[in-house]
């Protein structure tokens, strides 16, 4: 006997299409996926390839800090098993407690299959209760990956007299010095030489960071589509009036175009721009306006707010006349000065020369590496000044002025030359009641050095005769000085007159 109603049959022919509009959600599902995980081994084979490395690195160091930690006893650290006494009962920490220790029983059951496949395998790795299993998963989770840096810290750092962490609190952990320097630098971001806690937590979840910057963008953006797209195939399978439901969704898209238009027109030529040119990579370097950056991370969308420190090229000129020892002893007073400025500055600095134009001047530049971006601009002018003035100061002690000597306070003084000219002289000054015939030349005598010469005139001729016994002085001598154009000196002209 057949039960089965009409209105049954229409459920089961809903059910139907609704499952088959799933099936076909998830392989559009599935094939998004698998172009993203192409996408992603080929982009990170390619630009992914150093910072792997590093967070292996990174990994590897947090592994062996954690084998040689130990239980601070503090509920904000990484312990196994803490819970402080003297406390009232409390339900919620009851069940805490017995989840616990049913999540204990579980890691003791997974160790024992664990430690079999280790022997299999021949890796430590397998093991649940792995040093490195225990890292790996409390980086899987922030707030896990802030405990393990606070058990990092208490374990190695001596609150009761100190602060920071420094070099020698976790050197002897590894083999060599090279080993310790290089775990060492992943909590000292700044490279001032020490560590707060909060470096140490800003360290860790940043080795937790996930590598599909750019990547895990253009998923999220497919996912968008994809859940549209399953919406529009769910709506038609369900014989709704699919023109009518195509026609609503094509007007409220096309309201919405004014406001979403700009950004997805952006998106989409971002999306061409790193996945299709793929201009760079990770860690090259990018001149834009005159400033240069080292690609760390790409995104679709990036912004300066977001970015981390960054540097600025700073030109000077000096002396033509400068030699490379004053470069590098400027060089070495500047790496002092950012050493003692670690907190602002990148303790790193190179000076190059650019150029010597004309054999006039040379052109040096170096880079201002600051700590932190441009968000704060009062603040980095002020860095960029203090840095501008150390420049400023050490060239001075060092003697290193600019072209030409200027910024020297004490110039030396202008050498003189002196330059004896003959020739015709030039038409004397019309005057009635003096003959021109006893104006007669000699020489020209010029003070400096310039592109006009003064002549020097006597009313008499020049006796070249020995010199007569010593007789009274003129009644007078004037000199009139008249400046002109000179580049080293200042020309002199003198008319002597003598008594007739």
């Amino acid at each position: 006997m057949n039960n089965i109603t009409e209105g049954d049959d229409h459920v089961l022919h809903w059910m139907i299409q609704g499952l088959f509009g799933m099936f076909l959600s998830t392989l559009i599902l599935v094939a998004e996926k698998l172009l993203i995980q192409i996408i992603a081994s080929n982009f990170h084979r390619r630009s992914y390839e150093d910072r792997i490395r590093e967070q292996k690195q990174a990994i590897r160091a947090l592994v062996t800090l954690y084998m040689n930690s130990h239980d601070i006893g503090r509920s904000d650290t990484l312990d196994r098993g803490y819970l402080a006494g003297g406390r009232g009962a409390d339900p919620a920490r009851v069940l805490r407690k017995a989840l616990k220790g049913v999540k204990q029983v579980a890691k003791s059951t997974t160790t024992v299959f664990g430690t079999v496949a280790s022997e299999i395998a021949g890796e430590r790795i397998l093991q649940p209760n792995s040093p490195a299993s225990m890292v790996l998963s409390a980086l899987s989770s922030a707030n896990k990956t802030r405990q393990l840096a606070r058990r990092i810290y208490y374990s190695f750092v001596p609150t009761h007299y100190r602060t920071m962490m420094v070099l020698s609190d976790i050197g002897k952990f590894f083999d060599n010095e090279d080993q310790s320097r290089e775990a060492f630098e992943i909590f000292d971001k700044d490279e001032n030489g020490d560590a707060s806690l909060e470096d140490i937590e800003l360290a860790c979840l940043d080795s937790m960071r996930d590598l599909d910057s750019a990547v895990g963008r253009l998923d999220s953006i497919l996912m968008f589509i994809w859940y549209f797209i399953s919406l529009l195939i769910i709506i038609a399978l369900l014989d709704v009036s699919f023109q009518t439901m195509l026609a609503s969704a094509g007007t409220l898209t096309l309201g919405l175009s004014w406001l979403i238009g700009a950004t997805a027109q952006e998106v989409l030529s971002s999306v061409v721009f790193l996945f299709i040119k793929h201009p760079y990579d990770i860690g090259d370097r990018v001149d834009v306006d005159d400033i240069t950056y080292v690609v760390k991370e790409m995104h679709l969308l990036y912004t300066i707010r977001r970015s981390g420190a960054i540097s600025e090229s700073f030109t000077w000129d000096v002396d033509f006349n400068t030699s490379f020892d004053m470069i590098e002893a400027l060089r070495e007073k500047m790496l002092a000065f950012l050493r003692t400025e670690r907190r602002e500055f990148v303790p790193s600095i190179d000076i190059s020369v650019e150029d010597f134009e004309g054999q006039a001047k040379m052109t040096l530049q170096a880079d201002i590496k600051y700590k932190s971006n441009w968000q704060n601009t009062g603040l980095k002018t002020q860095r960029r000044n203090k840095w501008v003035c150390a420049l400023k100061q050490i060239m001075a002690e060092l003697e290193m002025w600019g072209p030409d000597g200027s910024g020297n306070p004490d110039p030396p003084p202008s050498p003189t030359l002196i330059r004896l000219l003959e020739g015709p002289p030039p038409l004397p000054p019309a005057d009635k009641t003096e003959s021109p015939s006893r104006r007669t030349p000699v020489r020209s005598v010029q003070f400096g050095e310039s592109s006009l010469a003064t002549d020097l005139w006597l009313d008499e001729p020049l006796d070249t005769s020995p010199p007569l016994p010593p007789h009274p002085p003129p009644a007078h001598v004037p000199i009139d000085i008249n400046r002109g154009p000179s580049q080293l000196g200042t020309d002199i002209e003198m008319q002597f007159q003598r008594r007739n």
